[in-house]
């Protein structure tokens, strides 16, 4: 998100997501994210929609910045990453680019990537986050009902069987819905740290 102000209490939020965590590898089958997001309040309330829509998902860590999303997912080796796409350091889209090479992830297959879903409030860049191999876009605020489709897009990927392509239409009909959803924020703007502050969790 890079904001333009970045107080002690974003500098509190690096400093606390850069300190590595113990991993608990989670139970077989359970599915598994990693949330990159530079803006605190936008990383809890994201975590807590998804613990609304997706109960069953183990959110592993929370990264304030592209490189800790990079080194994170390394050492983690979660099944989805969710990206901001302007954050200090490596924008979410480098570090898309870089999963899609490949990563020496333990207990994972030579050339493992994740699932990647970018998180952002610039449309402007969704060409560019497919080109990255997204299997999503969101636009920021999320909308329960938004988050519920790209949670079963994630669902449908990480089904055992034969892996789904993505048809160009399917991907065109997103294109429209995100213009949509660009042109429906622009017609009717809101405060973004209003309306996530109600979800925040701790922790």
């Amino acid at each position: 998100a890079l904001s333009a102000r970045r107080g002690p209490a974003a500098a509190a939020w690096g400093a606390s997501v850069m300190s590595p965590v113990p991993f608990k590898p989670a139970a077989a089958g359970t599915p598994t994210a990693l949330i990159a997001e530079d803006e605190p309040v936008l990383a809890q309330a994201l975590q807590a929609q998804l613990a609304q829509v997706w109960p069953a998902l183990r959110v592993l860590a929370l990264a304030g910045d592209g490189d800790q999303a990079l080194a994170e997912t390394t050492r983690l080796a979660p099944d989805i990453v969710f990206l901001d796409i302007r954050m200090p350091g490596r924008s979410g889209l480098a570090v898309a680019r870089a999963l899609a090479e490949g990563l020496p992830a333990t207990g994972r297959p030579p050339g493992w990537a994740p699932l990647v879903v970018f998180v952002t409030a610039y449309d402007q860049h969704a060409i560019e986050a497919f080109d990255a191999a997204a299997v999503d876009y969101l636009l920021k605020p999320v909308s329960a009902e938004r988050l519920a489709r790209c949670v079963a897009r994630l669902q449908a990927r990480l089904a055992p069987g034969p892996a789904l392509a993505e048809p160009a239409s399917e991907l065109r009909a997103l294109m429209q819905a995100l213009a949509e959803e660009s042109r429906m924020m622009l017609d009717a703007p809101v405060a973004r740290l209003d309306v996530f502050s109600p979800l925040v969790v701790a922790g």
